[in-house]
């Protein structure tokens, strides 16, 4: 909406009738008087006071007031506004019908050059996903050769191994528990991973990421060696993007996991004793209930509906939740396939400490010049107020100080109001 619209339009009204009943919203404008202040409205004789202002209907009656204060808690009242609203997206404001029709012309071919822009964008985005499936696809031999020796099935070549020699007696096989020790390098991870987990992730041979066709997404694939808890032996999640803008999650899909019976680590099994009615005989009854576990990851947070209706606390809890999910997702696509070794043996740890210190400094050396320079502004203002202005300043409108008859614009230190035109 365009910052002029509030100047150039009255404040929007919302009109419905609910039980016959007409009812006008004025947006913006102040709730319904509480109890108290009607009483105190009744006792001074109503008028179009405060009281008599109060919720934008000043000329109206209290009881007037009283019935749409009643009607404002009524549910069905709370779904007409919305039904309401719904009607309004998308709806021009108005204003730019109310601009002339010279700066509608001119607007309309701003918009013909903004599309000639965005086919270009498109362009770079659908070459931007080759680049990436092109070199995706190089560096899957690399993957296959880390995957042969953490799982034991080759020993390294004399050229991979460099300086270092192999023992001549051979007594453990691959690199036992790498994928586990991996991803608790990563406090993300790390905290997600139960006792339980480590049981399971142990036998965990390998994960590879896979591109979806076109670029929309991602599949990361999970592979296990046969285990005491679940039958799969490949375990998937899937992240599927929109296909308008790669940086939008549309929904998140995770494979269904095979649990071998009483071994789904994402419950836990509770008994009670109940008491049958009217009888002293009790009996014990399992419930499962839901438990921390890393294998919720391949559970993910379900997106309603297009006709589900969300307050803003549960679409903020479901937004909240996504994000998490998503974070997790794209740091093993990122962070833990791409570099497995490096946080395997910690030095991935450091390279990231290192990052992160950068940042801080950055952003501490930024405070310290903002602060240097509020109390150089501050040290000016006073010389300023105790000498008066300079000469220079007299005769140019120098920092500060405008010349007489003229204001000053864009000047170092300005923090001049920006108003609309």
């Amino acid at each position: 909406r365009s910052p002029a619209y509030t100047s150039l339009s009255p404040r929007p009204f919302f009109s419905l009738s609910i039980q016959n009943t007409p009812v006008f919203w004025n947006i913006g404008s102040k709730p319904p008087p509480e109890e108290g202040e009607r009483r105190r409205h009744r006792r001074s004789g109503g008028g179009k006071g405060e009281a008599g202002e109060a919720g934008g209907m000043g000329g109206t009656s209290l009881e007037q007031r009283e019935r749409v204060a009643q009607l404002a808690s009524d549910p069905r009242v709370i779904n007409a506004i919305q039904n309401k609203l719904k009607g309004l997206v998308n709806k021009s404001s108005g204003y730019i019908e109310s601009l002339p029709p010279e700066v509608q012309a001119r607007i309309t071919a701003l918009k013909k050059i903004q599309e000639g822009r965005n086919k270009v964008h498109d362009q770079y985005l659908k070459e931007l996903r080759e680049l990436e499936m092109k070199y995706e696809a190089l560096s899957q031999p690399f993957y296959d050769q880390r995957a042969e020796i953490v799982n034991g099935k080759r020993e390294p070549t004399t050229e991979e191994l460099g300086d270092e020699q192999l023992p001549p007696a051979v007594s453990v096989k691959g690199v036992p528990e790498f994928w586990l020790s991996t991803m608790k390098n990563l406090d993300l991870l790390a905290d997600t991973i139960t006792e339980k987990d480590e049981e399971v992730l142990k036998l965990l041979t390998d994960i590879r990421c896979v591109t979806l066709e076109g670029g929309k997404g991602f599949c990361l694939e999970f592979y296990f060696d046969e285990n005491p808890f679940f039958t799969n032996n490949v375990i998937k999640k899937t992240y599927h993007m929109s296909s308008e803008d790669d940086d939008v999650l549309e929904r998140a899909e995770g494979t269904k996991i095979d649990w071998k019976p009483g071994k789904n680590l994402t419950v836990k099994l509770l008994k009670k004793k109940q008491r049958g009615k009217g009888s002293k005989h009790t009996r014990t009854v399992t419930k499962e209930e839901p438990c921390d576990s890393f294998f919720n990851f391949f559970y993910p947070p379900e997106v309603p509906d297009d006709d589900a209706e969300l307050d803003d606390d549960e679409h903020e809890a479901l937004q909240d939740m996504m994000e998490a999910d998503y974070d997790i997702g794209f740091t093993l696509k990122s962070k833990v396939i791409p570099e497995a070794i490096d946080w395997f043996t910690g030095e991935a740890i450091l390279s990231d400490d290192d990052e992160d210190e950068g940042e801080d400094e950055d952003e501490d050396e930024d405070d310290d010049d903002d602060d240097d320079d509020d109390d150089e502004d501050d040290d000016d203002e006073d010389d300023d107020e105790d000498q008066g202005p300079s000469r220079k300043d007299r005769g140019s409108g120098g920092r500060g100080h405008a010349p007489r008859g003229g204001t000053t614009t864009g000047g170092a230190g300005d923090k001049g109001e920006c108003k609309q035109q």
